[in-house]
């Protein structure tokens, strides 16, 4: 490994490490194909859990050598952003039909939606949740919304995204959180426990950390 890759390196982690929180352990390992190519990527194990994501690194490293890594997967798979609502329509008249699926969401929609959530992803749908981390795409949804944003990783393909609002309970929504990642998401595919908060007028992801139990709009979770 040259000085520059184990510097890069160094500054992934620590920014996975900030995304994952501290319950996340992440490590830098080499792998050795079958062809002899040596791969390079941060395995990445949640605590409790008995598999880890890999995250492979030396894939875009020399688009990151040329400045060009994130403006090239930002064109490439472009961020969606969908409501709940959207996405269940969609899901729904895939599997049940276009008419009988209208029927049902009529039923599931007809109580007012008192706290609404969008699905944020990339264009495909495969590892989308990486786009919390493109330029500019989260101050823009804030913007749209006139508000803070509470992130929930759904998985490593989509995050959910609830507009702040002074009802939400932080404690209950990490709680939703932990029991979707343990009952329904595929190990592998496991982002975080954890629920994050950005903060619109500082441009800022943070973490919201067990010991609180609520926020409040503009402040920064500790």
């Amino acid at each position: 490994m040259d000085q520059e890759f184990e510097i890069y390196c160094g500054k992934m982690k620590d920014e996975l490490e900030r995304l994952c929180g501290e319950k996340t352990r992440i490590t830098l390992t080499e792998t050795v194909k079958n062809n002899g190519l040596v791969r390079w990527g941060f395995q990445l194990m949640a605590e409790g859990r008995n598999s880890a994501v890999i995250l492979y690194v030396d894939d875009f490293y020399k688009d990151y050598q040329n400045g060009i890594a994130a403006a090239n997967t930002q064109r490439r798979f472009p961020t969606s952003v969908k409501t709940m609502a959207e996405v269940m329509r969609e899901i729904v008249s895939e599997s049940m039909g276009e008419e009988q699926g209208e029927d049902f969401l009529g039923e599931l929609f007809s109580v007012p939606q008192t706290c609404p959530m969008y699905v944020m992803s990339n264009s495909v749908r495969i590892y989308g949740a990486a786009v919390v981390l493109y330029d500019g795409e989260l101050r823009r949804l804030a913007s749209a919304l006139g508000r803070d944003l509470i992130i929930l990783p759904s998985s490593v393909h989509e995050v959910l995204v609830i507009p702040y609002n002074e009802e939400l309970v932080m404690g209950d929504l990490r709680e939703m959180v932990r029991h979707v990642n343990e009952s329904e998401v595929p190990e592998e595919e496991v982002l975080s426990d954890n629920v994050y908060w950005y903060n619109r007028d500082t441009d800022t992801i943070s973490i919201i950390y067990d010991r609180q139990k609520d926020v409040t709009e503009g402040s920064v979770p500790r």
